[in-house]
């Protein structure tokens, strides 16, 4: 045998040893896995005996052994081992099988007093009913379904889990707990290779180029393009929107395709991004270049959908703070007005007063009402009050069109929204909005208004003008992503579902 196969063959002896004695569950998930059932409705699932194995038990000519072989047939069957030596059997379980056999759970004190009984027992039990002891040469079998399983399971109890129910479809006894801590915990090393390889072989070298320079090329001399790109979340105006764009648009350039992630389940591309996010640039650059690319490319994709929410949740407050203040606008308004307000309500009181008077003592109404032009300039007062009280702080809103030009026109062109059938008026409004932003025309053109909600189809009734239109457009996005009629391409809310596709 060569020096290098000596060196492998002591790696993957390691490699064992270190997987066996290194425990991947909590003594809380190795009872879950091994323990005898105790509960009503647990026995009743797993410890009815049936018409066989009740004759199968009577063929024992001592009491106690045919308790103890009843008990060792229910224990291959759930939850799958063979019985320890001196273990405490629990009483309610002894009680259950004692009681089908009509005898007293009293009798398993002397069973396998002569210890070859209970590995006779053992050996029958498996002859009769098709139960195999797990062997090494079955590991190699159960690592490479463990390995498919391990790709979808999060984490190591529930794949441990899953081992065991297999184990108990295949008839196959349960190995020790350490051997199926060793196989989970290899299982999920093979799985984790096998989606970094998965994921870095639908890279071209174009794509690995691109994903690198991130770890090399600085921003501003300091900090690498990958440091700047993790730092984001949702702003408060306009400044925060077009950097949160700029960082959008570098990810839109480096043209990482999403179906470099189709068929891999999606916690595991949480696990992959969590560890971009975790690692330095220099700590990226260190570990394996397969797992290092698999990392930058799920990264690359998952950011950009995260920066694009971020990007209109920040519209979204913009939009709302708007609003707020054209509500305080139109508010400070009525507090101007209050004096005038209560001197026009005093003196339409004074001349109801003279009115009714006048009606009681059949006066004309000439001889009450002399100054027709105070009653006049009264009335119009009166109605521009109540124009005022009823005005809607949209009437305001244009105020904010400023706010709205710095970053809108940059971030439809980086955005593509979808909608329902029910919003195709708006996707129609944002597409030409788009496209007025792009020309350079000044061609009137006709703008359509049956996107709008009612309190903005009364300020839209007639021809509107191209402002107001556009500032209608950008709250009724806002309303929509609210109520999830329309999305972004390629946002959070919607990856998932193509993430589960199966290449």
């Amino acid at each position: 045998m060569s020096a290098e196969s000596i060196l492998s063959a002591l790696k993957v002896t390691m490699w064992r040893y270190l997987m066996a004695h290194r425990p991947i569950l909590n003594d809380k998930q190795r009872n879950t896995l091994f323990s005898i059932p105790t509960r009503e409705h647990e026995l009743l699932q797993h410890y009815v005996l049936s018409n066989e194995d009740i004759f199968h038990i009577n063929t024992k000519r001592k009491v106690s052994n045919r308790l103890g072989f009843a008990l060792q047939l229910c224990a291959f069957r759930y939850p799958g081992r063979l019985l320890q030596k001196n273990e405490i059997i629990p009483l309610p379980t002894l009680m259950f099988l004692a009681a089908q056999l009509g005898i007293s759970e009293d009798e398993f004190g002397t069973y396998g007093i002569r210890s070859e009984t209970k590995y006779e027992h053992s050996s029958e039990l498996q002859r009769i009913y098709g139960f195999r002891i797990f062997q090494e040469a079955d590991e190699k079998n159960f690592l490479n379904w463990l390995m498919k399983q391990a790709i979808e399971t999060q984490n190591n109890a529930e794949l441990a889990g899953l081992f065991v129910l297999e184990c108990r479809r295949r008839k196959t006894i349960l190995p020790a707990i350490k051997v199926i801590e060793r196989l989970c915990a290899e299982a999920r090393l093979a799985a984790e290779r096998n989606v970094v390889g998965r994921i870095a072989e639908r890279l071209d070298d174009d794509m690995k180029k691109k994903l690198n320079v991130m770890l090399t090329e600085t921003i501003d001399g300091r900090l690498t393009i990958h440091g700047w790109l993790k730092r984001f979340e949702a702003g408060h105006n306009s400044a925060d929107v077009n950097r949160l764009l700029e960082k959008l648009e570098y990810l839109q350039k480096l043209g990482i395709p999403e179906y470099v992630l189709e068929g891999i389940p999606s916690h595991r591309i949480i696990w992959l991004r969590q560890q971009g996010e975790a690692y330095y640039a220099d700590g990226l650059r260190d570990i394996n270049e397969t797992r290092r690319l698999a990392i930058l490319a799920v990264c690359s994709i998952e950011w950009k959908a995260m920066i694009n929410d971020a990007v209109l949740e920040t519209h979204d407050r913009v939009v709302g703070k708007l609003y707020n203040t054209c509500k305080r606008m139109r508010d400070d308004q009525l507090v101007d007005q209050k004096k005038l307000a209560h001197e026009t309500l005093t003196s339409f009181a004074k001349l109801s007063k003279k009115l009714l008077k006048a009606h009681a003592d059949n006066t004309l109404v000439a001889d009450v009402v002399k100054d027709t032009d105070a009653l006049e300039n009264l009335m119009v007062t009166a109605l521009t009050l109540t124009k005022k009280l009823d005005s809607d702080p949209l009437e305001y809103v244009l105020f904010g069109y400023g706010k709205f030009r710095r970053y809108t026109k940059r971030m439809l062109e980086n955005i593509t929204f979808k909608g329902n059938a029910a919003t195709q008026p708006l996707i129609e409004a944002i597409v030409l909005l788009k496209h007025l932003n792009q020309s350079e025309s000044h061609q009137e053109i006709e703008l359509p208004v049956c996107f709008a909600n009612p309190k903005w189809s009364k300020r839209l009734c007639h021809k509107p003008e191209r402002k107001l239109w556009e500032t209608a457009v950008l709250f009724a996005i806002r309303d929509g992503l609210r109520s999830r009629d329309i999305w972004p391409r390629w946002s959070e809310r919607v990856i998932p579902a193509m993430r589960n596709r199966k290449t």
